[in-house]
């Protein structure tokens, strides 16, 4: 299950600018693991985004949105 955390933290920190990978180095041989996991993050982060566009197109005019 560990294993499966830290793939799942590398690929949000490969996909974003968010810092929520370890410090140091990634060996290649991790990057590939952590792809597997890429669909998961991305659609993780759809949602998140239309979340977010929701609730501030209710407090701000859809310009600044």
């Amino acid at each position: 299950m560990k294993g499966a955390w830290e793939e799942f933290r590398l690929a949000g920190a490969f996909l974003t600018r968010f810092p929520v990978a370890g410090r140091g180095g990634v060996e290649p041989r991790q990057l590939a693991r952590s792809m597997a996991w890429f669909p998961l993050v991305g659609l993780l982060l759809v949602v998140l985004l239309v979340a977010a566009d929701q609730v501030l197109g209710m407090l701000l005019p859809r310009p600044v949105v």
